[in-house]
Parts: C-alpha cells; sequence; structure tokens
C-alpha cells in the first residue's frame, strides 16, 4: 500500500497524472482530517472537567497539560492517543460524579459502625429477624434443629463483614481508657 503524501500546489499537477489521485491530499485536507480528534479530544476533556463537579475545576488545567504533552522536550501526544485520553478523562470523571453522590448513602452505615454496641445490636437484631423467620416457617422444634446453624454462619458473616468495613472506611473505635489501679 502506498503512503499518502502531502503536496504543495505545484507538485499537484502530477499527483493528478499519477495512477491514483485519490492517495494524494492537500495539505488542508490533511491538516482538516487529523486535527478533528484533536478539537473533539480538547472538547471531551473540557466536558470531563465539567462533569467532576466544581470541586475538582483544576483537573481542566491539568488534563489539559497532559493532551499537550512536552513540546520543548519533543514529547506530543498523536491526535488518536490524545482522544483516547479524553475519553478516559470522561470515565474517570463520571466516576468521581457517582463517588461524590454515593458519599452520602455511607453516612449511615459509618454511624452504625462506630460503636460497637450499635454494630452489635444491628448484628443481633438482623439474626434474631431470620430465627424468627425459621421459627415461623418450621415451629418451635425448628428452633432446635435448624436454627442454630444458619443463624449462627450468619451472624458471623455479618461481624467478619463489618469488621472489614471498618478498616476500610477508616472508621476507629475509640478506646475506653482503663482506670488506673487504685493503691
Amino acid at each position: 500500500m502506498e503512503i499518502i503524501r502531502i503536496l504543495n500546489r505545484s507538485d499537484f499537477d502530477a499527483a493528478i497524472r499519477s495512477k491514483d489521485p485519490k492517495r494524494v491530499l492537500w495539505p488542508d485536507q490533511y491538516m482538516r482530517r487529523h486535527q478533528v480528534p484533536r478539537r473533539i479530544a480538547r472538547r471531551a476533556t473540557s466536558l470531563a472537567a465539567r462533569l467532576a463537579g466544581p470541586r475538582r475545576a483544576h483537573l481542566r488545567d491539568e488534563w489539559a497539560a497532559i493532551l499537550a504533552g512536552e513540546p520543548e522536550r519533543g514529547v506530543t501526544l498523536s491526535s488518536w492517543r490524545q482522544f483516547c485520553f479524553a475519553l478516559e478523562f470522561l470515565v474517570a470523571s463520571m466516576r468521581m460524579r457517582l463517588y461524590d453522590l454515593a458519599a452520602p448513602m455511607w453516612h449511615p452505615i459509618d454511624w452504625l459502625l462506630s460503636k460497637d454496641s450499635r454494630t452489635n445490636g444491628c448484628i443481633a437484631t438482623v439474626v434474631g429477624a431470620q430465627a424468627i423467620y425459621i421459627v415461623d416457617d418450621g415451629g418451635i422444634p425448628a428452633l432446635m434443629t435448624e436454627i442454630w446453624e444458619p443463624c449462627g454462619i450468619f451472624g458471623a458473616g455479618l461481624y467478619v463483614l463489618a469488621r472489614w468495613l471498618r478498616r476500610v472506611r477508616g472508621i476507629e473505635l475509640a478506646t475506653v481508657p482503663s482506670a488506673p489501679p487504685e493503691e
């Protein structure tokens, strides 16, 4: 396959006489064809910065600098690489916005996990509701035969989940200072 050449106007007549004049681009055609993804990348980056929210307005300048590359060192991104980066910026901004929307939903869970008595009370309530459901379905004999195993497994699972969520969310329980020994 023959490589596309950019011709000056003086070379255009020779290109017309060649066998495949469709493979030859005028300089302005070349620029239009290769500037479109760059324009789209700039617009998508601007949209991504707006989607990220007002608290992250600084990202517009950072992302524009990333798209520009480092021309003083000779590092420039191709138009398609800029387009791919712009799409990644859009995905990142949508993830940031979703995080901002989901953050208030964690407040009740953080409140519940902040004290051991609340966490244990919630686990006991959920396990007790499960036991009542099983007793209601199977009667009193089910209390001794069927309830202990699933309730124990569920309670242990909830306890492990609560400990893991405390670690992931960065919730530390306040330690009760021990009383100094009496002399």
